[in-house]
């Protein structure tokens, strides 16, 4: 019990910890969210409220990565990998500031002013805390049409229609709220 409330987030541990203390004084509404949120089979009750977080504790705990593990393990064992190929493999997978400058590809007919920031970039992602390669690939990749955008005058708040779940959603949000640096459109 104790490992699937830290699995889950803050707000979930509250929800599960009250209605497992308490459940009268647990909101229904919340419980109900956060079981369905993990697949929890059956309608929360005082009577089988333990029993339903522990099903679903041993189903996001130990069966959907099992899950992982009975699928890549037949692969992984024909192509007859040692764990320590597979972490060396793992290793090259690994994103350097070497890897990412190499794969930037800027115009070959820059301006004066285009080549000197091409640089600036470069010199950044050389310069760049091994932990925050990985943020600035992501950065990359990801492009701003998979994040909200804050149209401050308006007041209208830019939502993208492709989020796969509540989970997708929340983690791009917390992203955006942790990051401290907000996109904002002010025309």
């Amino acid at each position: 019990m104790e490992d699937f409330l830290n699995f889950v987030n803050d707000s979930e541990r509250d929800i599960v910890t009250k209605a497992l203390q308490d459940f009268k004084q647990a909101d229904t509404d919340d419980v109900m969210e956060v079981l369905e949120e993990h697949k929890g089979g059956r309608i929360p009750k005082k009577e089988n409220t333990h029993l339903t977080v522990m099903e679903i504790a041993e189903k996001e705990l130990i069966q959907e990565p099992m899950f992982v593990i009975d699928t890549w393990a037949p692969h992984l064992t024909k192509m007859g990998l040692t764990s320590a190929e597979l972490d060396i493999i793992y290793e090259k997978c690994k994103p350097t500031s070497k890897r990412v400058i190499s794969m930037i590809r800027f115009p070959s007919n820059m301006t004066e002013s285009q080549t000197t920031v091409s640089k600036y970039l470069c010199k950044f992602v050389k310069e760049l805390e091994t932990n925050r390669i990985g943020t600035f690939l992501r950065f990359m990749t990801e492009g701003l049409s998979s994040h909200p955008v804050a149209h401050n005058y308006s007041g209208v708040l830019e939502l993208p229609h492709d989020y796969q779940s509540y989970p997708d959603f929340r983690s791009q949000f917390m992203k955006i709220l942790r990051s401290n640096v907000w996109v904002m459109d002010i025309v």
